[in-house]
């Protein structure tokens, strides 16, 4: 999931993704940022309540459309995947929702250690995988 506050003019609705199309286009309608349904919906991020670790995406226009297919893709996440993720972000310079979208695709490649009892086990698990 991902919940950010965007903004159009003096108007301003919190979104929760991913979202029906014909949801995103209610709450867009609101804050008078309808494009119309071919043109990719874009909107100033104001704010990013969850997961923190998107918070380069705060004071800048994202691709909502994008933004629904990331949280589609995340929502498909096991614990680990997600943590993965998470992390992979950390390494990013400056992502793109593009970029966000295609770490979902190789986020297994990052290890996260959460037991740090047999190091030398995890670290075998990690080259022979």
């Amino acid at each position: 999931m991902i919940k950010i506050r965007i903004r159009n003019d003096d108007h301003e609705i919190d979104l929760q993704f991913p979202i029906s199309e014909n949801k995103l286009y209610a709450k867009l309608a609101e804050i008078h940022a309808i494009e119309g349904k071919d043109a990719p919906q874009s909107a100033f991020v104001t704010e990013v309540y969850w997961p923190e670790e998107l918070s380069m995406l705060k004071d800048r226009f994202a691709n909502l459309d994008e933004l629904n297919y990331l949280a589609r893709r995340m929502e498909s996440f096991d614990y680990h995947e997600y943590d993965q993720f998470l992390i992979g972000i950390t390494k990013l310079e400056n992502p793109t929702e593009k970029d966000l979208i295609n770490l979902t695709f190789c986020c297994q490649k990052i290890t996260v250690i959460t037991d740090f009892s047999d190091l030398a086990a995890v670290g075998l698990d990690h080259y022979m995988n």
